[in-house]
């Protein structure tokens, strides 16, 4: 097993372009497409399936040239991060929040990314205060560990290839 670096991920895993500021020696920190709150509080959760709420999608506003969006606290949001991703059939991914999410008061959780996934990776975000974030702020780390032959299981979930 090894780990990929930086640069790597950006050749061999995601789809679209990333800023050189996003990409370190271990991961690459993927950024806001756009937030979302939770608008139906009833999911259910299956053995074979995932029944998730409705989201409806926050509205950004303008501050100094850019787009914010505002978020209250002690409410879900579902973030959904960019750019999207292609996992390698050799390959997992573990996604961690930034350091700064837990320092502007936001409960934040990461998720494991199974070979084979493609899409845009989701979080969930929970702030305790009030909080701006900047509609393509960098928000949580991509970290990519890998091994010399394809996992004999590959990810087939109702999430993979979602738009």
């Amino acid at each position: 097993m090894y780990v990929l670096e930086g640069i790597d991920i950006v050749k061999k895993i995601l789809l679209s372009g990333i800023k050189e500021k996003q990409i370190n020696p271990v991961s690459v920190e993927l950024h806001v497409e756009r937030i979302e709150v939770i608008k139906e509080t009833l999911p259910l959760i299956e053995f074979e399936k995932t029944f998730t709420p409705k989201y409806e999608e926050l509205i950004t506003y303008k501050k100094d040239g850019k787009e914010y969006y505002y978020l209250s606290p002690y409410r879900s949001y579902l973030v959904t991060l960019a750019p999207r991703i292609k996992m390698l059939s050799n390959c997992f991914g573990i996604l961690l929040p930034r350091s700064s999410l837990q320092r502007c008061g936001i409960i934040a959780q990461g998720t494991l990314v199974d070979p084979n996934y493609e899409g845009n990776l989701k979080v969930l975000l929970y702030p305790v205060i009030q909080v701006e974030i900047e509609k393509n702020a960098r928000l949580f780390h991509l970290i990519v560990l890998c091994k010399e032959n394809n996992f004999s299981k590959l990810y087939e979930g109702q999430w993979n290839r979602e738009t």
